[in-house]
């Protein structure tokens, strides 16, 4: 036991710091990326109260330059809950030149719930120099199909 002792004491205490030392950089490489949700916009259809937004993450994964959008939609108040496919989400990404570069297609929640998002719409590689945002779409049961929400922009995030 003492023989660890002295090892460690001699290899693990310098090896340590030298570690610890180069967290801080790990750190700040894992959440250079920038995210951003855009204003809440408020709705009511069928008697159901909604909220939508649309957000945004851009960043780099192994150096390569990411933009990522996303629309999310939720009851109002969140306690409240849906019957299944009254809730629908699409995800457009938007370049700084408005140029829609990324979408998804709707997706519609598949069981009773009170909150859904849509599938991420991704741009991979995105141009570093570039900024991007998001401008979503909702759509909500109406009775007799489906009536659509254009979400709040997103402010503009750098990778």
């Amino acid at each position: 036991m003492k023989l660890v002792a002295k090892k460690l004491n001699k290899i693990g205490i310098p090896l340590f710091a030298f570690i610890l030392g180069l967290t801080p950089m790990f750190v700040i490489t894992a959440f250079a990326e920038g995210g951003a949700t855009g204003a809440t916009g408020y709705y009511t259809v069928y008697g159901k109260d909604y909220a939508n937004y649309a957000f945004v993450y851009a960043g780099y994964y192994n150096n390569v330059a990411y933009a990522n959008a996303g629309t999310g939609v939720q009851c109002d108040p969140i306690t409240n809950k849906v019957p299944s496919g009254y809730m629908g989400a699409k995800a457009r990404l938007y370049n700084s030149s408005d140029k829609l570069v990324a979408s998804t297609s709707f997706v519609y929640n598949s069981k009773e719930t009170n909150a859904l998002n849509s599938d991420f719409a991704s741009l991979n590689p995105a141009k570093a120099s570039d900024a991007y945002y998001s401008y979503g779409i909702t759509a909500a049961y109406n009775g007799d199909g489906y009536t659509q929400y254009y979400t709040f922009k997103s402010p503009a995030q750098n990778p």
